[in-house]
C-alpha cells in the first residue's frame, strides 16, 4: 500500500521512471555482447565461486562488487546476456530515481524532475543501461554517495556519517574511477572541516574520520587488484587529445547540435543567476540558506576533480580517459541544466526548451542513430551461430580470440575453440605438428586476410574457403581441404551459355576487377530481386568454349546495398570478393559469370559479365 500511495503522490516521477525502464528494456538482447560484456559473462558465470571471480579479476582493472552482483543474478535467473544486461537496466533506472532525490535535496522538486526528464531519453545513459558492464552502477553509486554526502553536510551527525560511509563503500567498490569522485568529496569535506556548518570542527572531524576508516577497510580486498593496475607500464588507451573533454561533452548528448546548444545555454544561465545573487562575507556556505551556492560548490567540485585528475594522470602515468568511465559526471551536468531551466521566469520558455531538448534527443536516438535497429557491437554471437550450424564434429575451430568465442562455441556442444592465429596454424603445418585438414577460423576485426603473405600463400595452396560469413567486426571462414572440395553447382541447364542472362531475375555489379598478373581481384554484389539474400549463395564462374571453372568467393557484408536501393528486403549477404589465381587455369580467355542459387526459394540465375575477362 505504501508503494501505491508513493506512486500516487509522485505520479509524474513514476511515469518518467516507467518510461526510462521501457526505453532501456526495449530490444535489450538485440545487440551481440562485445568483448567486455563477454568478460563479464565469463567472469561472473554461475558455475564460479566468489573466490574464483576474485582471482579472475586480479588480472583485470575493476573491483569485484559488480561481478558479484551479476553472479547472483545469473545464479538465480540463468546464465544469459539478457540477465546480465538487466542488472545494468536496474542501476540505470535506479540512478535516475536517486538523481531526482539529489536534485530535490540540493535545489527543489522541480529541478529533480527536470533532470530526470532530460536523462530519460539520453543516448549515452540508455546505451550503457543496455550493456553488461558496471557503468550504470557507477552512475548509481556516485549519485547515491553524493546524496548522502549532502545530507551529512546538512546534518553532520554520526548516524548521517555512517549512512554516507555505507554509500561510499558501494562507490569505491564499483569502479576505480570512483576514487576520483571520492577524492572530490573529501575536498568538500575538508572545506566544511575548516568552515563547519551546524557542528564543531572536532565533532565533524571525528565523524568524517570514522566514515573514512569504514570506506578504507571496505576497499582492502580491492587493493590487490588496484595495485596490479597501478603497476602497469602500458595500456590499450591512447593519449588524450587536448580537446578530449569537448568531444566527450558532445558525446554525452549524442552529438545532437540542438541538445548541446540547449545544455550550454541552461548551464550558463544557472551560473549567471548564481553568481549574481548577493553572497555573505563570512566565506561560510550555509547548505540550507545558500542553496544555489552550496549546490554549485558540490556539483562543480564533483565535475572538476573527476575530469582533472585523470587528465593529469594520463600524461604523468598512463592514458586513462575513456568516455564511458565518466558516466558519473552526467548527474551534476544535468542538475546544472535543470537548475538553469527552472531559473527562467517564463513558463513558456521553460516548457519550450525542455520540449525541444526531449524531442531532439528522442529523434536523434530513433531516427538519426537508429539505436534500436542498427547493429553497433561486434557480432560474436551471430558468427558463432553460423559456425555451429555448419560445423562438422571432426573439424577444428581456431581463433586468436578463443577466450570470447568460447562462450558461444562450447566444448560440451562439440564446438570447442582452439586458441590459434592462422600464422601459428601454418607454422604447425610446416613443422609437421599438424596435417592439413578442413577447419574453421573465427576472428574479429574488419580485415579478413591472414597476417602475412606467406600464410595466405600456404592456405591458398591447401584450402578453398567454401563457407564464410562477415558481419559487424567479426567473421568466420571454413577452410575446406582442396583434395576433397567439390562445389555443388550444376550449370547444364544454362548451356550453351549463349545468353548473357538466364534464370530468375537478379541485380548485380562487379565493382572491382583488377588484373594483377598472376591473380585477378574481383568483388561486388548480386541479389535476387523481390526477396532477401539470407539463404542464397553466390558463385563466380569462368567460362570459355572448353572449360567452366566454378569458384567460391568470400561473402562480404553489404548493408549499404539494402540502404542504397531502399529495399524492404535484407540484402546484406549480397556482397562477394575473390582473388582468382591463374595458376590452376588452363591457357585461354575466360569470361566472368555469376551464378546465384537459393534452394529454399527454388531460384537460380546465371549472368555473364561480358566485359570482364581473364586471360592466361
Amino acid at each position: 500500500m505504501k508503494i501505491i500511495t508513493w506512486i500516487k503522490e509522485n505520479y509524474f516521477l513514476s511515469a518518467l521512471l516507467l518510461f526510462s525502464f521501457l526505453f532501456r528494456m526495449f530490444r535489450l538482447d538485440y545487440q551481440s555482447p562485445w568483448g567486455d560484456e563477454l568478460f563479464t559473462l565469463i567472469a561472473s558465470h554461475s558455475d564460479k565461486s566468489l573466490k574464483d571471480i576474485f582471482m579472475v579479476l586480479k588480472g583485470d582493472v575493476h573491483p569485484p562488487l559488480y561481478y558479484y552482483i551479476v553472479h547472483f543474478f545469473l545464479e538465480i535467473f540463468g546464465d544469459s546476456v539478457y540477465v546480465a544486461r538487466f542488472v545494468s537496466v536496474l542501476f540505470g533506472v535506479g540512478g535516475l530515481a536517486v538523481l531526482y532525490t539529489l536534485g530535490k535535496e540540493l535545489f527543489n522538486k522541480n529541478v529533480g524532475l527536470i533532470a530526470v526528464l532530460l536523462l530519460v531519453i539520453n543516448h549515452f545513459n540508455i546505451y550503457y543501461s543496455q550493456e553488461a558492464r558496471m557503468y550504470t552502477m557507477l552512475f548509481f553509486t556516485t549519485t547515491l554517495s553524493f546524496l548522502y554526502l549532502v545530507r551529512y553536510l546538512k546534518n553532520p551527525t554520526l548516524k548521517a556519517a555512517l549512512w554516507y560511509s555505507a554509500t561510499t563503500v558501494l562507490l569505491v567498490n564499483t569502479h576505480f574511477y570512483a576514487l576520483f569522485a571520492l577524492f572530490s568529496q573529501y575536498i568538500i569535506i575538508l572545506y566544511f572541516l575548516i568552515k563547519p556548518y551546524n557542528t564543531t570542527s572536532q565533532k565533524f572531524f571525528i565523524n568524517s574520520l570514522i566514515s573514512g576508516v569504514i570506506t578504507l577497510v571496505s576497499f582492502i580486498p580491492s587493493i590487490v587488484i588496484f595495485l596490479s593496475t597501478s603497476g602497469k607500464s602500458s595500456f590499450w588507451i591512447t593519449a588524450p587529445e587536448r580537446d578530449v573533454y569537448t568531444a566527450m561533452f558532445k558525446e554525452f548528448f549524442g552529438f545532437s547540435e540542438v541538445a548541446i546548444i540547449i545544455a550550454v545555454i541552461a548551464i550558463l544561465f544557472f551560473l549567471f543567476k548564481t553568481f549574481n545573487e548577493e553572497q555573505t562575507d563570512t566565506k561560510k556556505i550555509d547548505p540550507v540558506n545558500d542553496r544555489p551556492l552550496f549546490a554549485f560548490c558540490i556539483l562543480f567540485v564533483w565535475i572538476f576533480v573527476t575530469i582533472l585528475a585523470p587528465f593529469v594522470l594520463s600524461y604523468i602515468h598512463l592514458p586513462m580517459i575513456v568516455s564511458r568511465y565518466f558516466i558519473n559526471i552526467l548527474p551534476p551536468l544535468f542538475l546544472f541544466m535543470a537548475a538553469g531551466i527552472t531559473y527562467i521566469k517564463s513558463s513558456t520558455v521553460r516548457f519550450g526548451l525542455v520540449s525541444i531538448f526531449v524531442v531532439y534527443s528522442f529523434s536523434d536516438i530513433v531516427f538519426v542513430k537508429h539505436f534500436y535497429n542498427s547493429i553497433m557491437k561486434t557480432q560474436y554471437r551471430e558468427v558463432s551461430e553460423f559456425v555451429k550450424q555448419n560445423h562438422k564434429k571432426d573439424e577444428k575451430i581456431l581463433s586468436a580470440f578463443e577466450y570470447y568465442f568460447a562462450y558461444f562455441l562450447r566444448k560440451q556442444d562439440n564446438n570447442e575453440v582452439t586458441n590459434s592465429s592462422l600464422n601459428q596454424y601454418v607454422a604447425r603445418l610446416e613443422s609437421g605438428q599438424e596435417k592439413p585438414a578442413s577447419f574453421w577460423y573465427v576472428d574479429i576485426g574488419t580485415s579478413q586476410d591472414p597476417d602475412t603473405d606467406h600464410t595466405k600463400a600456404v592456405l591458398d595452396s591447401l584450402y578453398v574457403v567454401d563457407e564464410n560469413i562477415a558481419l559487424v567486426d567479426a567473421f568466420a571462414k571454413h577452410y575446406q581441404d582442396k583434395a576433397t572440395y567439390k562445389p555443388n553447382v550444376n550449370l547444364d541447364k544454362f548451356k550453351p551459355f549463349i545468353k548473357d542472362r538466364q534464370g530468375d531475375e537478379i541485380n548485380f555489379a562487379v565493382e572491382v576487377f583488377n588484373d594483377k598478373g598472376a591473380t585477378v581481384e574481383a568483388s561486388g554484389w548480386a541479389y535476387f530481386t523481390g526477396q532477401d539474400m539470407n539463404n542464397a549463395r553466390i558463385f563466380m564462374v569462368l567460362l570459355n568454349d572448353q572449360n567452366q571453372v566454378v569458384l567460391t568467393p568470400e561473402a562480404v557484408n553489404r548493408t549499404d546495398v539494402t540502404s542504397y536501393f531502399k529495399s524492404e528486403f535484407d540484402l546484406a549477404k549480397s556482397g562477394f570478393k575473390k582473388e582468382i589465381s591463374k595458376a590452376g587455369l588452363a591457357p585461354g580467355t575466360y569470361k566472368l559469370a555469376l551464378y546465384l542459387t537459393d534452394p529454399s526459394a527454388k531460384k537460380e540465375a546465371l549472368v555473364i559479365v561480358a566485359d570482364k575477362t581473364i586471360t592466361k
